[in-house]
């Protein structure tokens, strides 16, 4: 199943992408991808738990299945002032 990944702010850059497709199996879960996402990245991205996993729109916490043509944002932390 494809799934797009697209990046926000910092990782956008840290990728060199505003986003990428990835070809996963059907069952494939978010911890699945996120494993797909250190292999093609290495710690570049730094993924951790400051980083917002989004699956069309809505934010997830969990580990959920993913489906074909998902799109999943990842959203670093924001600060203000």
């Amino acid at each position: 199943m494809n799934i797009k990944v697209q990046f926000f702010a910092i990782l956008k850059e840290r990728a060199g992408a505003e986003s990428v497709q990835f070809q996963m199996e059907e069952g494939a879960t978010l911890n699945d991808l996120k494993r797909k996402l250190v292999e093609k990245y290495g710690n570049a991205l730094k993924l951790n738990n400051s980083i917002v996993f989004a699956v069309n729109g809505l934010v997830v916490r969990d580990n959920i299945k993913l489906k074909h043509n998902d799109k999943v944002a990842l959203l670093p932390p924001v600060s203000g002032g």
